[in-house]
């Protein structure tokens, strides 16, 4: 992929600090990946001043509508349900 996009492949484990994530296509290797998984990837420094604040003080509409991981998954690999209960901000076709 490199020679002909200049686009280089990282291990999942290699993939932090990013601010969304998007599938889109359902390749077998993307069906296997657990959302405990995917949330690892997010941006950490955004999730603690998340924290933070949430100790500072929260209302109770600020709180319903915290999501902290923006997820698209365009074919609808995840359970939305699930990824929603998991605090995921989740789109999909």
């Amino acid at each position: 992929l490199w020679k002909t996009y200049g686009i280089k492949l990282y291990d999942m484990e290699e993939i932090n600090n990013v601010d969304a994530i998007v599938f889109a296509v359902p390749h077998e290797e993307f069906q296997s990946i657990k959302l405990e998984d995917i949330q690892k990837m997010y941006n950490n420094k955004w999730n603690n001043q998340q924290e933070a604040i949430k100790e500072i003080a929260v209302t109770a509409d600020e709180e319903k509508n915290e999501n902290k991981y923006v997820l698209i998954d365009v074919k609808g690999i995840f359970d939305r349900k699930e990824a929603e209960k998991m605090n995921f901000q989740y789109w999909r076709l």
